[in-house]
């Protein structure tokens, strides 16, 4: 992973919105939500985007592939990026963070 030319800020949702489409499309990646302070404009100078990826769970990604995506995320957006997959937070033991992160992500991507 290069390092990242940090922005000035983090983009806004029209932006991610934009710059996902075809880093979504080239991943498999069927819906790509953001949560945190990124998905509520809350975000500082130094937030990073909180990213719920949802891929198809036939073809899962490796940890390989994830972490090259985490990376060309980061380049593409210009902040550190944080992937939590959905079918991973689904089974999650943690039901408050599990509530809370799938009822206030937006979605970016996908339907």
């Amino acid at each position: 992973m290069s390092a990242i030319l940090r922005r000035a800020k983090p983009p806004s949702l029209a932006e991610l919105r934009t710059l996902f489409q075809p880093f979504c499309q080239k991943h498999r990646i069927r819906r790509l939500d953001i949560f945190g302070s990124a998905a509520h404009a809350t975000e500082t100078t130094n937030s990073d985007i909180d990213m719920l990826v949802t891929t198809d769970e036939s073809t899962p990604p490796s940890t390989a592939e994830l972490l090259d995506m985490a990376g060309e995320a980061e380049e593409l957006v210009g902040v550190p990026v944080d992937f939590v997959l959905r079918h991973s937070l689904e089974k999650s033991p943690n039901r408050y963070a599990r509530e809370h992160i799938l009822a206030t992500a937006v979605c970016v991507y996908g339907s």
